[in-house]
């Protein structure tokens, strides 16, 4: 987001008029929409969404003995193509990142944990030049579970379990491409918790 406030115009550039007036060649940010959730902002000729929320929230990758827990959604900005994902979503107020994930565990698989035995991977920037979010990411160790649980909250279309032996199958053919599991999946693998 710094870089939106602070680019350097060149010569050639033609100037919006909002940001005619700018002296030292920085552009002025101007919100283009605003809602509870997220608004867009504008510097020059960048846009950027901001996430409403000062943490802007978590998500959580569920492992088990038999393998990992994904769930299969298809959401309408993609088209309504499936994309396998794992649990997430924005801290509610006074919400720590880790009760936020173990709440949208809870709501969206019906798998509880304890926020404090949730594993810390890291964070997530899911989209650089779009997004100002920054998400962390945790891992949820849920021993052994035979049985898949049920979608929960009903923005998932199912469940599904990826066995560790074909966790390197389906990364390889791309199977998984939402950026959340994917970093989960590296930053676990990273740390040899999967």
């Amino acid at each position: 987001e710094t870089h939106l406030r602070h680019r350097q115009t060149s010569s050639r550039e033609p100037l919006a008029p909002h940001t005619a007036a700018a002296t030292s060649g920085q552009f002025f940010e101007v919100p283009e929409y605003e809602n509870p959730w997220f608004r867009v902002r504008r510097a020059g000729r960048w846009y950027w969404v901001e996430q409403a929320q000062p943490v802007p929230g978590a998500a959580v990758l569920p492992v088990t003995r038999q393998g990992l827990i994904i769930q299969r959604h298809r959401r309408v900005a993609q088209g309504r193509a499936e994309t396998l994902e794992i649990p997430r979503g924005l801290c509610e107020p006074g919400e720590t990142e880790a009760q936020c994930a173990a709440r949208e565990l809870a709501e969206e698989t019906g798998l509880v944990i304890a926020p404090g035995a949730l594993l810390p991977l890291g964070y997530c920037r899911p989209d650089t030049g779009l997004l100002a979010a920054r998400v962390a990411l945790f891992l949820a160790d849920l021993g052994n579970l035979p049985d898949l649980p049920q979608a929960g909250d009903g923005e998932a279309e199912g469940i599904l379990r990826i066995p560790p032996p074909d966790l390197s199958r389906w990364l390889a053919e791309g199977r998984i491409e939402d950026s959340f599991a994917l970093a989960a999946i590296a930053l676990a693998q990273a740390r040899g918790a999967i």
